[in-house]
């Protein structure tokens, strides 16, 4: 499975207590694991309702060093508003969205490649390099809550 590694971590992390440390982030952990898993869940829903047609490169010399360094530097974006969350987070909505990532990320795997999602900074992604989108953000957000935790 995609990401198996990266989403067991996840599930790990939701599992402990809420924690900040406002030298690190100004958001808590699971601000952090409801966000990524809010993008994991809009590429997936996106990539499936993409007309794969309509997808047009474009070079893009942001997505070129984030994908080619594989590491998003902190604090150099925002987040759409539809990734960050609005209400109070549950450990239990965590989890349930969890499983909806999980799901879903099993079902875009047999989408065809030239599936899409158009990135707010990046332009429309292909579906090789959404699913790279995905491990690259998932990542960012795990090494911010490792430091969250370490400094508690």
């Amino acid at each position: 499975m995609f990401l198996k590694k990266e989403l067991e971590e996840v599930r790990i992390q939701a599992l402990g207590a809420d924690r900040l440390d406002l030298s690190v982030s100004q958001v808590s952990v699971y601000w952090h694991i409801d966000h990524l898993l809010r993008a994991i869940i809009g590429i997936c829903k996106a990539l499936e309702d993409a007309d794969p047609s309509a997808f047009r490169y474009r070079f893009s010399l942001s997505k070129f060093l984030v994908f080619t360094f594989q590491y998003i530097p902190r604090g150099t974006a925002r987040a759409p508003k539809a990734t960050i969350p609005q209400d109070s987070i549950s450990q239990e909505a965590l989890i349930d969205k969890l499983q909806k990532a999980s799901k879903l990320l099993d079902s875009v795997e047999r989408l065809p490649s030239s599936s899409f999602f158009t990135h707010y900074i990046f332009g429309q992604l292909n579906f090789k390099d959404s699913m790279k989108m995905i491990k690259i953000h998932t990542r960012h957000h795990l090494r911010i809550i490792r430091s969250i935790k370490k400094g508690q």
